[in-house]
Parts: C-alpha cells; structure tokens; sequence
C-alpha cells in the first residue's frame, strides 16, 4: 500500500486519466466543484490520490495558477502540509 508521500502532489504529477484530470482542471480554473464527487474503480487506480488533490486544493491559501489556466495546490501552506503529513480529519477527503 503506498503512503501519502509516494503519492503525486498535483495533477501535473497524475500519470494517465487524461479525460478526468482535464475534468479537475477544469473545475479548479472555474472554481467550480460540486457538493460531492464520487470516485469508483478498482484498487490502485488514483481514486484517493486524487481525492487528496482536491481536498489540498479547496483548503489551499495560496493555490499556484498553472500555465494551461488551472490551479494546484502550492503544498507549502498548513492545510497542503497536513494533508501531504496525514495530519487532518480523514472525513476531508474520505
């Protein structure tokens, strides 16, 4: 099982997934996610690393505006830090 610190830290990082991850970008350009999303696929497949993603990127103070006009998470302030040390209520994400 791989640890929070073996995961990508932005979508830039996320291997594959070109549709989804054009989805996210899309979202956090517009800032415009919805009350909910829900991840299903078998094991391994990015559904919790990109949950993390998301969650640093909601509570991020300072999100980092990407040349292709999205945003990621800057992984320097608290919240990125907690998420990125699993320091942070797992209902955040889970």
């Amino acid at each position: 099982m791989r640890t929070i610190q073996d995961r990508p830290k932005t979508f830039a990082e996320i291997m594959g997934h070109i549709i989804i991850l054009e989805e996210f970008k899309t979202r956090s350009r517009d800032k415009n996610y919805p009350n909910y999303m829900l991840f299903v696929g078998d094991s391994g497949t990015g559904k919790s690393t990109s949950a993390f993603i998301i969650a640093k990127l909601l509570n991020c103070s300072e999100p980092i505006k990407q040349e292709g006009e999205y945003y990621e998470p800057c992984n320097t302030c608290k919240a990125c830090t907690d998420v990125n040390s699993q320091k942070f209520n797992r209902d955040v994400t889970i």
